[in-house]
């Protein structure tokens, strides 16, 4: 069923940024996961209680973003993977930190990609974990 609901609101964001800005989806990113780590905390939008369609939002938002992400960095992704959440959601946050930590001088796999500084930045994963060297905001 999630992956259904992945399909059908990655229909507008299946395309990459045009410009392709590692920089911007990785910003986007780690907004989302956020946003996802607020709602998994419980925490409603009101400061309430959490509702299920706001927490499903959160994953959906989060998820469109990471296949943004790795669609951006050449990463095969597929929604039909999402039968299992969590466990694809951990299979693409490693396959991206793993293309971030092969960047050098703005390219992955010598493709420019517009990254901050030419500098490889860690992603956290769903869970706000992760970080460390590299890791924060953009210089």
């Amino acid at each position: 069923m999630y992956s259904e609901l992945l399909a059908a609101s990655d229909v507008a964001a299946a395309e990459p940024p045009a410009d392709g800005s590692v920089a911007e989806a990785v910003a986007a990113l780690e907004a989302h996961r956020k946003r996802l780590a607020t709602t998994a905390a419980g925490d409603g939008a009101a400061g309430g209680r959490l509702d299920a369609a706001e927490a499903v939002a959160a994953q959906l938002s989060y998820d469109l973003r990471l296949l943004r992400l790795c669609r951006v960095l050449g990463i095969p992704c597929d929604v039909r993977r999402f039968a299992q959440p969590a466990a694809e959601r951990r299979r693409l946050e490693e396959a991206v930190q793993a293309a971030l930590d092969g960047t050098v001088d703005g390219t992955v796999d010598g493709t420019a990609h517009g990254t901050a500084h030419g500098t490889a930045r860690q992603v956290p994963d769903a869970d706000g974990e992760g970080g460390g060297e590299g890791g924060g905001a953009p210089a």
